[in-house]
């Protein structure tokens, strides 16, 4: 599945635009929205100094190395301001580097100078999201059968979200017809790789908790969180 990588040709105009004339290439989208293995893609055949800021040796490399293009993964980790700072100054001193952040966030604001300066692109989750031919071409590289309506159903119940399409396909290998089974068993598989372990386990126990009782509710407020949960630090928690 890795070698089957769709590239929305929306993004690619937009990428090749940055290395031509911008500075910062910023991925704002959530996990499960490919943003890695896009990346990777787009910058296939570059000089890439990949960082990710979840390592606890992650520095902002110095501009002696060589390097054409620095990749940082998991940007919305970096929280200290002197790291921020250092990193806008490595942009604003090396004008013929580029820079690809990847974020599960928003841009941080030392960032936005280079975006009103039309030096930055953003790429959103809406970006990113599939549409009907990005589906069926997906589909078709993979050799998995799909009609024009089960896309059409795909696209409806996925809302285009990349993981949640290319979990389907794997489901779907080997001759399996789409059925709501297929449907149920993709939502299960993406709760489990997107919500259960990227998110949900990366809490402490007692967050869990309270997540899971307050699991069953659309909307609640603090007073409500408090009675459901029975916990006194739920406005602590919830922060």
């Amino acid at each position: 599945m890795t070698e089957h990588i769709i590239i929305r040709p929306s993004v690619q105009k937009r990428f090749d635009s940055f290395m031509q004339h911008g500075r910062v290439l910023f991925f704002s989208a959530p996990c499960g929205f490919g943003k890695t293995t896009l990346a990777d893609a787009l910058l296939h055949g570059q000089t890439v100094l990949r960082l990710n800021t979840g390592a606890t040796d992650c520095a902002i490399p110095s501009s002696a190395q060589g390097w054409d293009v620095l990749l940082i993964d998991n940007l919305q980790l970096m929280q200290e301001e002197p790291d921020q700072q250092s990193l806008c100054e490595l942009i604003r001193s090396n004008p013929e580097r580029r820079f690809v952040l990847l974020s599960r966030g928003t841009p941080p604001g030392c960032l936005m100078a280079f975006q009103y300066t039309g030096l930055m692109t953003v790429l959103t989750a809406e970006d990113l999201l599939f549409d009907h031919d990005d589906i069926q071409a997906l589909f078709a590289a993979c050799e998995v059968a799909v009609t024009d309506s089960e896309i059409d159903i795909i696209l409806t119940k996925s809302i285009g979200y990349p993981l949640g399409v290319v979990i389907t396909v794997l489901c779907m290998a080997g001759g399996k017809p789409f059925s709501r089974e297929i449907v149920a068993q993709a939502y299960r598989q993406v709760f489990l790789y997107y919500f259960e372990t990227s998110i949900y386990r990366r809490f402490d126990l007692p967050l869990r908790r309270f997540l899971l009782e307050l699991a069953p509710f659309a909307r609640f407020d603090l007073e409500m969180a408090r009675m459901v949960s029975g916990e006194p630090r739920a406005g602590e928690l919830l922060e």
